[in-house]
């Protein structure tokens, strides 16, 4: 009686569990590797909205550009109100300007940014490129741009006080982010006051709290602020800070507050922006209502930069080693435990180094045949 051949070795039934675990390694390593490059295209995609871009802000090189586009009267600049965490709004607001096609800079009146993070000043960067790129716009530091010690500000946006004359007029960007122009602060008013007025026609003061001088005797201690636009005979002092929009009349001088008013739930803004109109015999400026909601823009910037890009930074590379190591320890496993051709042609899984498998008797060679007739 013919004994049951041996189809399989002890390491045959092993062998399609380690395939399928090579097969999920290699998947695995695969995927990390799609996903680190995934990764390093996003910090590449925003590398270059990184300090000292200059493509913002109080920077020499921006004030010189919003001076030559300014040229001489009549032109227009605009007043912009806060933006926070709303950068729909500030896209809003560049979309019209950029649409209306006249408007030679913009001064936004502080609070640039909810947070004092590379990250926030960043997305406004990127919203600046994507909407109306080469636009001066020129930055009051608020509270929040600040809070952190203000180290971001000067990276991205530049110094905290700007001036510059255009079309015969003095622009001056002044920092009263902590509360009263004091100090340094008020010195920059007043120095800059005394050498370009003699020169110029008309003289425009932006900060981002309102001045007390607006809210009359009694308000605070910035009489020094208040005796030097009186002196100086400043037409206009813009700042934001505060909700709505109202002209204040003090001793000449038309103070306009700009402040961000929300509409609903917040995804629309109010009185966000001003126009200013210099002419040759007079100053107008013009109220107008943008409405304001994120896009998939914002939306996309917001979550790249800020939440993506720190993640992708900190684990790009070790995510690509790691899958590198997973894949080639996926193949390895596959190339150990692969199936090869026997040499009859029949399939032969190579398990454990040295097993082999043969079909016929036990003792027998594969290519031995019986012999007919002879008894065993």
């Amino acid at each position: 009686m013919t004994p049951p051949s041996d189809a399989s070795t002890p390491g045959d039934g092993a062998t399609p569990r380690h395939r399928a675990a090579g097969t999920a390694l290699v998947l695995a390593g695969a995927v990390g590797l799609l996903l680190a490059g995934a990764g390093a295209v996003l910090i590449r995609r925003f590398e270059g909205v990184a300090s000292g871009a200059r493509d913002l802000g109080n920077f020499r090189a921006r004030l010189d550009v919003a001076a030559s586009r300014a040229g001489s009267p009549p032109f227009r600049f605009a007043v912009l109100g806060d933006v926070r965490r709303r950068v729909g709004s500030l896209a809003a607001d560049l979309s019209y300007l950029r649409d209306r096609g006249d408007v030679a800079f913009a001064v936004q009146t502080g609070d640039l940014v909810a947070e004092d993070t590379p990250e926030r000043y960043q997305v406004v960067l990127s919203t600046l490129r994507r909407v109306l790129p080469g636009f001066p716009l020129l930055v009051a530091p608020g509270a929040h741009d600040v809070a952190r010690g203000g180290d971001s500000f000067p990276l991205y946006v530049g110094p905290r006080e700007a001036a510059f004359v255009a079309g015969s007029c003095l622009f001056l960007v002044a920092d009263n982010s902590a509360g009263n122009l004091e100090g340094e602060r008020l010195a920059f008013v007043r120095e800059n006051l005394r050498r370009y007025r003699p020169e110029v026609r008309r003289v425009f003061v932006f900060l981002h709290r309102l001045p007390a001088a607006a809210a009359g005797p009694g308000a605070g201690d910035d009489g020094e602020l208040a005796r030097l636009l009186q002196q100086y005979r400043v037409d206009r002092v813009f700042c934001g800070g505060e909700d709505g929009f109202r002209v204040t009349e003090r001793h000449g001088t038309s103070i306009v507050s700009n402040g961000i008013r929300a509409v609903g739930d917040g995804a629309a803004a109010e009185g966000s922006l001003v126009e200013v109109e210099v002419a040759p015999d007079g100053v107008g400026i013009d109220r107008v209502t943008v409405a304001a909601g994120p896009t998939f823009g914002e939306i996309f910037d917001e979550v790249a930069i800020v939440h993506l890009r720190p993640l992708a930074a900190e684990w790009c590379g070790r995510v690509a080693w790691i899958s590198v190591v997973v894949l080639l320890a996926g193949l390895a496993l596959r190339f150990r435990f692969d199936e090869r051709p026997g040499p009859d042609g029949r399939g032969r899984h190579r398990g454990a180094r040295g097993a082999s498998t043969s079909h016929g008797r036990p003792g027998r060679r594969a290519g031995d045949l019986p012999v007919a007739g002879r008894e065993g």
